[in-house]
């Protein structure tokens, strides 16, 4: 072998293995006494420390393996994550985000407008946690080489199947999505089910309601500013002045005890819809964005739909009776994702 291909052999294993562990906080190898010295703790620091550098490659090599065997679904999201998607976003997309401090360390539950195909890659590369959004499951059974791809990556980064038929289909496929939830993980959900044909936010959809109840973590409303795909100079897609602003935690467990009532749920979703309303300006529109995409208004003047604020015309409902008080002592103590009423 050439000395430039055993440079680029070289080159590329410490790539893969860096990226690899520098994203896995629970790979940091621990070295033998006498093949450590000062190091800051991270890989390369690690590696600048140690005697035998191969040594230390050998060891990640193993904890690498160790991972895949223990968490696979953790080490695959944060290589994609960290090595692919956070710089395009970063750098090329260039989205900025504020309040991300915000987010619980117990879960939560992130609701969101939705503009464009890049919002679903935006949001959770740009924060911390491990995000789950929940896509229809027929992405998970796709057929020929681009649909087996697609299913392989979802399921390798931990995302969850829903039924986006409506109805009871999608109550019951909120399964795998709250149990997420319960192991205090995050969940980014658009509650209007699709992408907004016209730029406008549409009616959400009842399952941030469930899930919030179902679960007992907050929403926070996100809100997705000017994140539509627009082609660059060169022709790739890319954002203009895109930001991503995530809002103030909502509470409803104070309603905990009413999930399976319709009217509890339809006023929590618009509460939150309307949270997300006041951060974006945008105009809203009552009536599902999957309708207005599929032609059922097609001639209707949409304009008779239009509300100042979504629980313009719904009134508060009260909550059961010794639900709040149950509520404030426990706290002392979904692609498109659609989540159908």
């Amino acid at each position: 072998m050439s000395s430039e291909g055993s440079l680029f052999s070289i080159w590329s294993r410490n790539f893969v293995v860096t990226k690899l562990i520098d994203t896995q906080s629970t790979l940091v190898a621990v070295l033998p006494d006498d093949q450590a010295g000062p190091t800051d703790g991270t890989y390369r620091g690690q590696r600048r420390a140690c005697e035998d550098p191969d040594q230390l490659i050998r060891v990640r090599l193993l904890r690498v393996t160790q991972a895949f065997e223990e968490d696979p679904v953790t080490v695959w999201y944060n290589f994609f994550k960290t090595t692919l998607v956070r710089p395009a976003v970063k750098w090329w997309f260039r989205v900025k985000i504020e309040g991300t401090e915000k987010i619980p360390e117990g879960g939560c539950v992130l609701a969101a407008n939705h503009l464009d195909a890049g919002d679903t890659f935006s949001l959770p590369a740009l924060i911390k946690p491990t995000t789950t959004f929940p896509a229809k499951k027929e992405l998970f059974m796709g057929k020929g080489l681009k649909g087996r791809v697609v299913a392989w990556f979802l399921t390798a980064v931990g995302q969850a199947p829903i039924d986006r038929s409506g109805g009871r289909a999608s109550v019951t496929g909120l399964g795998s999505v709250e149990e997420k939830l319960e192991a205090s993980g995050v969940v980014a959900i658009f509650p209007e089910g699709t992408r907004s044909p016209d730029g406008r936010l549409y009616k959400g959809h009842t399952g941030v309601a469930r899930l919030a109840l179902s679960s007992g973590k907050p929403v926070l409303p996100v809100a997705m500013i000017n994140t539509r795909l627009v082609k660059s100079k060169v022709g790739i897609p890319t954002m203009r002045n895109a930001r991503i602003v995530i809002g103030d935690p909502m509470e409803f467990n104070e309603y905990a005890a009413q999930v399976n009532e319709l009217q509890v749920l339809r006023w929590i979703t618009n509460e939150v819809m309307g949270a997300i309303q006041q951060m974006t300006g945008q105009t809203y529109v009552d009536v599902y964005a999957s309708r207005v995409k599929r032609g059922d208004l097609r001639g209707a003047d949409l304009s008779s739909h239009i509300l100042d604020y979504p629980n313009q015309n719904q009134t508060r409902p009260v909550p059961a009776a010794g639900q709040s008080a149950a509520s404030a002592g426990d706290d002392s103590a979904m692609g498109d994702q659609r989540m159908g009423e």
